[in-house]
């Protein structure tokens, strides 16, 4: 009986899509592994179908960047800490 990787059958799918530059269909793989890693980090699991959980999120974090889907980064941006906490 072949073993259950939902992981990486997620991961799979993402990474051909995002190859493929196709937004529409990596954003929900990349989102729902996310939030599942996210879980599993939750609940203490440091290491799933054979990886370390965090490179899971690594990859599915660098898929979301590569397609263009995260906000660029300015400096300017940045409050410190204590601001952030006060509101």
């Amino acid at each position: 009986m072949k073993e259950k990787k939902p992981i990486t059958s997620m991961w799979k799918r993402a990474k051909l899509a995002t190859e493929e530059n196709n937004v529409n269909k990596a954003m929900p793989l990349l989102e729902t592994m996310i939030i599942h890693l996210s879980k599993l980090t939750l609940k203490g699991i440091k290491e799933v179908e054979g990886l370390k959980v965090d490179l899971w999120k690594d990859r599915a974090w660098l898929a979301v960047e590569t397609l263009g889907m995260l906000p660029e980064y300015r400096e300017e941006d940045e409050k410190p800490l204590g601001l952030i906490m006060s509101h």
